[in-house]
């Protein structure tokens, strides 16, 4: 079994310092500054986690990242999520929408999400 891939793209860098220790070891991350270094990455690798802080990518580039990679699994994090937010990111192909503080959360999501992949 192929260990899963979760790729990051976070505005705020100590997001991912924390979320880091909270996946297993045997996941490979993967840290990305732009929407080009996360496509750079997916192409690489056949299937993989993405975790997008939605401060830095639109519902717009959520949809188009989806659909291009369709063996993805998107979660999306913003600091101040609401309902309407959620709703938005799910119907623009995320499976998850989480608050960047909730860092079990994302964790918990990436977790089920890369076993479900591997699954497949």
């Amino acid at each position: 079994m192929q260990s899963p891939t979760v790729v990051l793209l976070q505005r705020d860098s100590s997001l991912a310092e924390y979320l880091t220790p909270s996946l297993p070891a045997t996941f490979n991350i993967s840290y990305a500054r732009t929407l080009d270094e996360v496509r750079d990455a997916l192409r690489e690798i056949s299937s993989g986690v993405v975790v997008l802080d939605m401060e830095m990518v639109s519902l717009r580039e959520i949809s188009q990242l989806s659909s291009d990679f369709s063996q993805a699994s998107i979660i999306c994090n913003h600091r101040t999520p609401d309902d309407r937010l959620w709703v938005q990111a799910i119907n623009a192909g995320a499976v998850d929408c989480c608050a960047s503080s909730d860092v079990v959360g994302i964790a918990r999501a990436v977790h089920k999400n890369a076993a479900a992949l591997n699954a497949a």
